[in-house]
């Protein structure tokens, strides 16, 4: 499927290529206020360009991580570049049990947050929240103080145009965090290297290792199951354990809903997309400090949730010092080829590049980092027809496509049902 022809030389080349991160970077840049963001009918969040405003400056296009990366991968894709540096790495839990308690692995983003609040290294931070919708859906939130910080735990699976908060970046005081996944994180690289004195004032990176997110539609499928406002939480490691962990709808009037764990990640091979696919940066390689889930780590609490910090500069080593100078964390050492074997990097890696390939067969732009070196000849008929599923979602009505992925659910759980019990007669 070849994009619309399109002379302009904007952001919106890159979301007709499907390359957009969704991470709002454009909109922060554009002095015409002339960009906006809207979720499209496959569930993502795009910019849209009013050009009665634009001015035809093609900043939002320079700007662009997702498309001009060259500075954030200068090499050639490969296992070593992809790992990123990693002074020391943790694995671990906050010792604060309202923290851990509402925390989705083991807390430790929320803890760091509240050290930099209480050691005055920051005003503000910039996180995610969600609130109770019938469609519930992350925004930006910029907290001032550790009690706010309640509210932005967990993980949100969605898109989320984080860097769009820091469209008055020039009214904050002081300086700032900002907890992000790689695509934030790239977004801010870009926007420091157009003003290094304002956005450098964002001093702590807090990273996330990253899967990959979930279109909008994922959401939908998720809230049909009540009008009632409420919550989304992804992974709910109280139903039943941190490992074993189903979503949850956390109902405005206190009920919380049940959809077993499986029904996300059979949303994940729909709605993932294709440009989370393309992108190998699982491991959140310009942060100072990353966290993530502890896969593939011997001796981590698969009932209650620990998390593995990696500290990649010396900033973000200070702070997990800090942390354990003061009694805020419990961390023990692991090795980081580790924490890179259970993230499956190697996977990930060879995903993006059979993912490169599909794009480049179909007339897709590819980013720069991908356009300059040989791909793999695409091989993977199952990820050709993945992605040309996803980008056939945008060209149906919304009601169309959560009617489609209804019946795609209902035919696993058919067969998950049917293998079940054949099992169990043998």
């Amino acid at each position: 499927m070849k994009p619309p022809a399109s002379n302009k030389k904007d952001v919106s080349f890159v979301t007709q290529n499907s390359l957009c991160y969704s991470c709002g970077a454009c909109s922060v840049c554009c002095a015409a206020e002339a960009i906006s963001f809207k979720v499209t009918n496959s569930g993502l969040l795009h910019p849209v360009i009013d050009y009665k405003l634009c001015n035809s400056c093609g900043i939002c296009l320079d700007v662009c991580p997702a498309y001009h990366d060259l500075e954030i991968f200068p090499d050639k894709y490969g296992l070593d570049n992809l790992a990123g540096q990693a002074l020391c790495c943790f694995l671990g839990r906050s010792l604060d049990e309202k923290i851990f308690a509402n925390s989705q692995s083991g807390g430790l983003v929320t803890e760091t947050l509240s050290f930099l609040f209480e050691s005055r290294l920051i005003t503000s931070a910039l996180v995610v929240k969600m609130d109770y919708a019938v469609t519930p859906k992350p925004e930006p939130l910029r907290v001032y103080s550790p009690e706010e910080l309640f509210q932005s735990q967990k993980s949100f699976y969605a898109p989320v145009a984080l860097l769009s908060a820091l469209k008055d970046i020039e009214k904050m005081e002081g300086n700032l965090a900002m907890v992000g996944l790689p695509c934030h994180i790239h977004g801010l690289k870009s926007l420091v290297k157009v003003n290094q004195k304002l956005f450098g004032r964002i001093k702590y990176k807090l990273g996330l290792l990253c899967g990959g997110t979930l279109s909008f539609l994922a959401s939908n499928y998720f809230s049909q199951r009540t009008k009632i406002k409420h919550r989304i939480i992804y992974r709910n490691k109280k139903y039943p354990n941190f490992e074993q962990a189903h979503v949850t709808l956390q109902l405005l009037n206190g009920q919380i809903l049940v959809i077993p764990r499986e029904q996300r990640f059979w949303l994940k091979e729909i709605l993932t997309p294709p440009r989370c696919l393309l992108c190998a940066d699982k491991m959140n390689l310009y942060a100072d400090l990353v966290f993530g889930d502890p896969w593939g780590l011997p001796n981590y609490d698969q009932l209650n949730g620990d998390s593995v910090v990696i500290s990649r500069t010396e900033t973000g080593q200070k702070i997990a010092n800090s942390l354990v100078r003061t009694g805020k964390v419990r961390l023990q050492k692991v090795n980081y080829d580790e924490i890179i074997k259970g993230q499956e990097l190697a996977k990930r890696i060879k995903m993006a590049l059979s993912c490169a390939s599909v794009y480049k067969e179909i007339g897709l732009a590819l980013p720069d980092s991908l356009s300059t070196i040989t791909l793999p000849e695409p091989e993977l008929t199952a990820l050709r027809e993945r992605i040309d599923l996803f980008l056939r979602l945008q060209e149906r009505p919304l009601e169309d496509n959560l009617r489609l992925i209804n019946r795609i659910i209902l035919s696993k759980r058919w067969k998950q049902k049917i293998t079940t019990f054949v099992s169990r007669l043998r």
